[in-house]
């Protein structure tokens, strides 16, 4: 449906790679089962998802703490991730709030 500049950036992909891509393709393999018991209970449950040990596109890890959104329609459901804190990217930096928040 959609992915910003700051979702391509984190992962390493195009934002048209990001679209091809479902949430599990995002996390390491490690955490492919507690995604799949969080997917099977997600319409009952939206909100915090929690932390997830995420992989960019290079293979780099790190953690992402996320909202999950879903959208349903009949029989199908649309699952959407909104991250709120990335920590251990090799790369990118929390907005100075978020720095503040943590140290204080």
């Amino acid at each position: 449906m959609a992915a910003n500049d700051a979702a391509a950036e984190l992962f390493g992909y195009s934002r048209q790679e990001l679209l091809a891509l479902k949430i599990v393709d995002l996390l390491d393999p490690a955490e492919h089962e507690r995604f799949s018991r969080l997917s099977a209970r997600a319409r009952h449950r939206w909100g915090d998802g929690g932390s997830w040990l995420c992989r960019a596109k290079n293979g780099a890890c790190f953690r992402v703490t996320v909202r999950f959104h879903g959208i349903v329609q009949g029989s199908e459901m649309t699952l959407f991730m909104f991250s709120t804190a990335v920590i251990g990217h090799p790369t990118f930096r929390q907005p100075g709030s978020y720095r503040a928040a943590q140290a204080g």
